[in-house]
């Protein structure tokens, strides 16, 4: 009984250690690494900076329905997220976006100049409050401008990492 009464004393003399909560912001922003799969497939590289709506976005890819090697980049301007009450840690950006596309085949195909394209992203991303990561799905109508006016159609679905900010 007597041991039992110490311990107890001792108990409620011990101060709890303090509880550290780390939280990030509910869109991810920074540099964000990632992978795509689709028309192209490949990797895919994003830099949201502090300023609110806009962001840029590269990718690096090969696009098997065509035996091509696929470059782009774009300015992303965000136009509204959504948000759900039954899904309370989720939001859901909608954005448009517009950039180059440059594809280069194998020598003597359709592909072997390099063909480049004017192309407009149109796509939604998703997010969870507190988790770096970043889903998306994203259709990409355009036009090709050289060696030949055509129109070019990349969709991809895909994620990326947010890396912590230093």
């Amino acid at each position: 009984m007597i041991s039992l009464l110490a311990l107890s004393s001792f108990a409620l003399a011990a101060t709890p250690e303090p509880v550290v909560k780390h939280t990030l912001a509910r869109d991810p922003a920074g540099i964000g690494v990632g992978a795509m799969l689709g028309l192209p497939t490949g990797l895919s590289l994003s830099f949201k900076p502090k300023l609110e709506g806009f962001s840029a976005a590269g990718t690096v890819g090969w696009d098997a329905s065509t035996g091509t090697f696929a470059l782009g980049a774009d300015v992303i301007y965000t136009l509204a997220t959504l948000h759900s009450p039954e899904i309370e840690d989720f939001s859901f950006p909608i954005y448009v976006g517009l950039g180059p596309r440059f594809r280069l085949g194998p020598p003597h195909s359709a592909y072997s100049p390099p063909v480049a394209a004017l192309r407009v992203p149109l796509g939604m991303a998703f997010y969870h409050e507190g988790v770096p990561l970043e889903a998306f799905l994203e259709g990409a109508p355009g036009l090709g401008i050289y060696p030949r006016v055509q129109a070019t159609f990349d969709i991809v679905v895909g994620g990326r990492f947010y890396l912590p900010e230093f």
